[in-house]
């Protein structure tokens, strides 16, 4: 993948979910809420409709490893990747895979959270995100 969120300021540890063991995950990623097992707090990697955010990957989890537990990050200062515009203060969601942009109330992102953007940031930049704010 690309675009992968990098760690700036631990401000809690990881929490720990399900994921699959066949397919890969670089640390950084940015995880969604999987709704498709019967099995809690389950998270995936890419980009669906609407996401629900789980978290930020600890580490790196290899496909095929045998591993079907990985740490996520819910809050903590990170460099993320803008797709389009926010303002410093601005609530930010997750807009496209690895990426985040300002919330500006629309509701077909209801459950994607991410946090706050803590610098002004335009299109296709990396900026600081307060995440779980």
């Amino acid at each position: 993948m690309t675009n992968e969120a990098v760690l700036v300021l631990r401000t809690a540890d990881p929490i720990d979910w399900i994921v699959g063991n066949t397919h890969p995950v670089p640390k950084g990623t940015v995880m969604m809420i999987s709704g498709s097992s019967n099995i809690g707090r389950t998270a995936i990697s890419g980009q669906g409709v609407a996401p629900a955010f789980a978290g930020i990957a600890h580490r790196e989890k290899i496909a095929n490893d045998g591993r079907t537990r990985l740490g996520l990050f819910r809050d903590g200062i990170f460099r993320m990747k803008f797709s389009g515009t926010a303002v410093a203060g601005e609530a930010v969601v997750i807009s496209g895979c690895n990426t985040v942009g300002a919330w500006r109330g629309s509701a077909s992102y209801s459950g994607s959270h991410v946090g706050i953007a803590l610098e002004t940031a335009a299109d296709t930049e990396t900026k600081e995100v307060w995440v779980g704010k």
